[in-house]
């Protein structure tokens, strides 16, 4: 064999060897490297305020940081913990600003962020009265597909025929009536979760599943099923047939999915007033109160666990949040917090309402909230303020409670005497 064959051939085996070395010292002592990272970051931004992130690694041994925005020193302060969170509050809405960090030791990190804009406090408002005062008509619960297609459902009394469902259409209101096993009427149907225009979810006591066309719906979780006598399902939430919840009296909470019903123990025996949760279903909410007591609940699976609710009032009916930030409870006044975590929660002060008694809150996002409740009262915040209607709505001995809020249209439901109610607000 020529020298040069063999040499060549020699080399490529103790190379082979040499890396195969290395690769097994690397898997069995994995090399490490110092955590001396010093990061900023934006963690999200409403019309008035930048939350932001500072990391800093813990190897880094210079820890005192000066955060500036734009030209303004905010802040120059020594940080033990290696993420900081930071609130940088009473901004411009609709503004950039530019944030930069600096180490003692030089290190820095810069990011940009922008305020949300405001939305427009100038809605109209018309009212429609359903029922014709031969009994106690209401409205429940409302939901919003689009902005021709719109379902309302509770009890409207009207010919000698009790209807359970009000279905808009942009214009008018039609009634509808919905039975279970041939000719058993629904009544009253106290919430209702549309999925899809064909996959519509009624809570009833019991719970049933309507698609949306022929008047029959079927009855999937009897309320005779429930342990306890008292037991109903009053609301419901879910993003699909297989993650879906429904809420009610005495505390009862349960889960759907896809195949079957599941009740979560929820700690209490309060009534369990209302459920919201995220886009993605990663954080789901309850609140259940009566009128000395309350808990704000936080479902997970098939479990649930009680959160803080220090500084909310007794009573309250209804809760609202934007995925992991900007949490909203309403009843006895609105209470709000940036994160779950926070201490308390905070009461706007008086004057944002007046009859004291909200019963609904939902928005579109951070900056485009309505909260509504007795007397026929609506406000909407913003981003910044909040704006009471009763200019437009005056006060009467009514009431309006759930609400459904999207993109340019708002409609909520209740009652005003014998008739069934419905406020339909438009942004113009």
């Amino acid at each position: 064999m020529p020298m040069k064959k063999l040499a060549h051939d020699r080399f490529i085996v103790l190379l082979t060897f040499v890396l195969c070395l290395n690769l097994q010292c690397s898997k069995n002592n994995p090399v490490t490297t110092p955590d001396n990272t010093f990061s900023l970051m934006i963690d999200d931004a409403s019309c008035t305020e930048v939350f932001l992130r500072l990391e800093i690694g813990a190897a880094n041994s210079s820890r005192t940081v000066t955060l500036k925005r734009d030209t303004t020193t905010l802040f120059t302060k020594t940080l033990a913990a290696t993420e900081t969170a930071i609130t940088d509050t009473n901004l411009l809405p609709a503004h950039s600003y530019t944030y930069h960090a600096q180490l003692s030791s030089g290190s820095t990190a810069q990011v940009d962020a922008r305020t949300m804009d405001t939305t427009s406090h100038n809605w109209s408002f018309q009212q429609f009265e359903l029922g014709d005062g031969s009994g106690s008509s209401a409205l429940y619960d409302v939901a919003i597909v689009n902005d021709t297609l719109v379902y309302a459902v509770g009890e409207i009394y009207q010919g000698g025929t009790v209807y359970d469902v009000a279905k808009w259409n942009g214009r008018a209101w039609r009634l509808d009536q919905l039975y279970y096993s041939g000719n058993n009427p629904i009544v009253p149907i106290r919430g209702i979760l549309v999925l899809k225009t064909d996959n519509i979810w009624l809570a009833a006591g019991g719970v049933f599943h309507w698609d949306g066309v022929v008047p029959e719906a079927q009855l999937s979780l009897s309320r005779l099923t429930l342990s306890d006598p008292n037991a109903t399902i009053e609301k419901l939430w879910g993003i699909s047939d297989s993650f879906l919840y429904g809420v009610g009296n005495s505390g009862t909470i349960v889960h759907f999915n896809g195949t079957s019903w599941t009740k979560i123990e929820s700690g209490t025996a309060l009534d369990v007033r209302d459920i919201v949760g995220s886009p993605d279903g990663s954080e789901v909410l309850a609140i259940a109160s009566n009128d000395t007591d309350k808990r704000l609940l936080k479902i997970q699976g098939n479990t649930a666990s009680s959160l803080p609710t220090d500084g909310l009032a007794s009573m309250v009916y209804g809760n609202w949040f934007v995925q992991k930030r900007h949490y909203y409870v309403v009843g006895a006044g609105i209470h709000f917090k940036h994160a779950l975590n926070d201490s308390l929660w905070t009461r706007y002060p008086p004057g944002v309402v007046t009859s004291n008694l909200s019963g609904g809150v939902r928005g579109n996002d951070i900056n485009d909230v309505f909260v509504t409740g007795s007397f026929l009262e609506i406000v909407h915040f913003n981003g910044t303020t909040w704006h009471n209607y009763r200019d437009v709505i005056p006060p009467r001995n009514a009431a309006v409670g759930r609400i459904a809020v999207h993109g340019n249209l708002m409609i909520t439901v209740g009652l005003d005497g014998q008739n069934a109610l419905v406020i339909v607000g438009k942004r113009l």
